[in-house]
């Protein structure tokens, strides 16, 4: 997925990492990284969902959490992003 984000190939990215967390389901750098991929998109609302579920999965993840908090100040969840 990586280099298709690199070649700025979000769709096909995304199409990958879903079948990669069908797969398995506890990978939470791929839900990190299809959080980005929604990012990218415009989809916070799935991104946020996507960086929640990599932070249940391995929690405190620096990357994550700051990621996070800008999907949901993107979605304009102020509180939610602090």
């Amino acid at each position: 997925a990586d280099l298709l984000i690199e070649k700025g190939h979000f769709e096909a990215a995304k199409a990958y990492l879903l079948l990669a967390i069908v797969q398995n389901p506890k990978n939470a750098s791929a839900f990190a990284t299809l959080g980005f991929v929604h990012m990218q998109l415009g989809e916070y609302k799935l991104a946020s969902e996507s960086f929640e579920e990599s932070n249940r999965l391995v929690e405190g993840n620096p990357y994550t959490m700051v990621a996070l908090a800008q999907s949901k100040f993107a979605e304009m969840k102020y509180a939610e992003s602090c």
